[in-house]
């Protein structure tokens, strides 16, 4: 069935991952390979692979089973997102129009790219000399129409559009002047951000590479568009696992979704969202902790077992004031302070 947990700051969020993941293989007798789990960097999901072997290797002490799969643990899927989208679209580029041997463009890469192909962009716009064009950029000036335009392109593909558009504010010729000068304006910004985009496309498209953007709207299309991969990369995991759940966005939901089958299970922390510049949604979190609540399928971890408990009560009166009846009161997880023993833990996991 479908868990969503939410865990506090200092709760031992990393610990119940490794417990749920040991768990699953230990008690439910799932193979390592047949879980996904996804973490928001690749040095988390190296910890994650770590741990989890360390612990089926303690447990295989006992168990002949559990010690072979501690050494299947290799074969699971534990990555971050990018990663195993990368994975997914290698085993089907064609189905996406993607060359077999596709380069995936590291940030700085891509960010000259996106440069260049708005420098292209932006003398198509001004060749034709229209006076509207040249007002609107001296207006804005190059340096703020170049943030604007990349801005809504990175916002409106973070949504799952992947040849970003703006929509036609369908004015007409009613309105008064100023709503007509601000359409007429939505017109022209339109009409470079489409060319910025066909620019950027065709610089990849030269270097059969793709940028991290691309990697996760190609797989929500691969999956989205052909059922027969849908159905059975889905049916390959029997466990989805995702952490820092508050920091995915719109198009990351929907590779879930294309893939859950009532077995996803996410943690997080909205307190501790903090990628909203790089157009993370916090309130999918808040969404799908408010559905699963309704039945009964939603935890919390307020235990905090780093810091001494006149300390939290410092913070807690601070966060309670700033964030009144949403904050939920951290709570000293034994006595003194200090690290988690690692059976606190592992009972919380099984709750």
């Amino acid at each position: 069935e479908p868990l969503h947990l939410a865990a506090g700051a200092g709760s031992g969020k990393t610990s119940v991952l490794v417990e749920r993941f040991v768990r699953a293989v230990s008690e439910d007798g799932i193979s390592p390979g047949r879980i996904l789990a996804i973490t928001f960097t690749e040095r988390a999901a190296a910890e994650l692979k770590e741990r989890v072997r360390e612990r089926l290797k303690e447990l295989g002490e006992r168990s002949p089973r559990l010690e072979s799969s501690a050494r299947d643990t290799e074969a699971a899927f534990v990555s971050t997102f990018h990663g195993f989208c990368a994975r997914l679209l290698r085993g089907h580029p064609l189905a996406v129009g993607l060359d077999p041997e596709f380069e995936i463009l590291d940030e700085g890469l891509a960010g000259r790219m996106r440069e260049r192909a708005f420098k292209h962009a932006l003398a198509d716009f001004l060749a034709s000399e229209r006076e509207e064009a040249v007002d609107l950029l001296a207006a804005y000036g190059p340096d703020r129409t170049r943030a604007l335009v990349g801005g809504v392109y990175a916002e409106l593909r973070s949504r799952g559009m992947r040849t970003p558009v703006l929509p036609d504010p369908g004015l007409g010729a009613q309105g008064n002047a100023d709503d007509l000068d601000g359409a007429g304006a939505c017109a022209l910004l339109g009409e470079l951000l489409a060319g910025f985009g066909e620019a950027y496309e065709a610089l990849k498209g030269e270097r059969g590479a793709v940028d991290f953007d691309d990697l996760e709207l190609l797989a929500r299309e691969l999956l989205e568009e052909h059922e027969s991969v849908r159905v059975a990369w889905s049916e390959r995991f029997e466990l989805l696992m995702v952490d820092e759940f508050q920091d995915t966005n719109p198009r990351q939901l929907a590779i879930l979704t294309a893939l859950e089958r009532g077995n996803l299970f996410t943690v997080g922390d909205e307190l501790q969202s903090i990628y909203g510049f790089r157009h993370a949604d916090v309130t999918l979190f808040r969404a799908r902790r408010a559905e699963l609540s309704e039945r009964d399928q939603s935890l919390e971890l307020a235990r905090n077992f780093r810091s001494r408990a006149p300390l939290l009560d410092v913070v807690n009166t601070v966060f309670a004031e700033r964030f009144g009846t949403g904050y939920t009161p951290l709570l000293a997880g034994r006595e003194g302070g200090g690290a988690q023993g690692r059976e606190d833990i592992r009972e919380g996991a099984g709750e």
